[in-house]
């Protein structure tokens, strides 16, 4: 349902941009693209013909750029950073959080890859190239990376559990219980690392006696 709703939109908002563009006048289309949200410019652009395309590219604000670059395919994008100047790409990826650009970085040009880069303080670049070196299926931490896994461990549980009865079989429970455990997960680069699992968890209810 959800599914059709936003095709019905796209498919009236793309009505609309014709018509639009088929006047020749481009300051209604200007009016109606910053209307949109980046994914729903970036999902207008993969609908529109090359020439109408390249029309309302260049009627989007500046700083939805990015945004809109992050929402469409590998091609569209491509043909898209074509019309950009290198100043402009620079501009577009240092508006984008760590993970748009490390989805974005590496189908830009080498130049502008490094320009980014040297635009960045050196924690926000050092996570980006981490980001860039590991496939989307790992995780780090504290400075380890782990692929998706399962693992279980030995470990103790402690608990209290308290009932308090104010009919013969109708009372009032509660629990609290603490578990702890060392979990060891194999990380990318060959090495180690301990998980600590476990911790405190608590409840109350109603408890009927059977």
């Amino acid at each position: 349902m959800a599914e059709a709703v936003r095709h019905d939109k796209t498919a009236r908002q793309l009505r609309l941009l014709s018509d639009a563009l088929d006047t020749g006048r481009l300051g209604p289309v200007r009016r109606l693209v910053n209307t949109l949200s980046p994914a729903e410019i970036g999902n207008l652009l993969e609908s529109l013909p090359p020439s109408k395309r390249n029309v309302v590219w260049g009627l989007v604000d500046p700083e939805d750029d990015g945004e809109v670059l992050v929402h469409v395919g590998e091609d569209v994008r491509e043909s898209l950073l074509e019309q950009m100047d290198p100043d402009e790409i620079v501009a577009a990826a240092e508006t984008l959080d760590l993970d748009d650009l490390a989805e974005l970085i590496e189908d830009l040009p080498d130049t502008v890859i490094d320009e980014v880069l040297k635009a960045m303080d050196r924690e926000n670049r050092e996570r980006l190239e981490q980001a860039l070196s590991y496939p989307y299926d790992t995780a780090a931490f504290g400075g380890a990376v782990t692929k998706s896994t399962k693992a279980s461990a030995a470990g103790f549980n402690a608990g209290i559990d308290v009932t308090w009865l104010f009919a013969e079989s109708v009372g009032i429970g509660g629990i609290v219980r603490y578990t702890r455990a060392d979990v060891d997960l194999a990380a990318v680069e060959g090495r180690s690392i301990t998980m600590k699992a476990g911790g405190l968890q608590g409840g109350v209810g109603i408890r009927v006696l059977f």
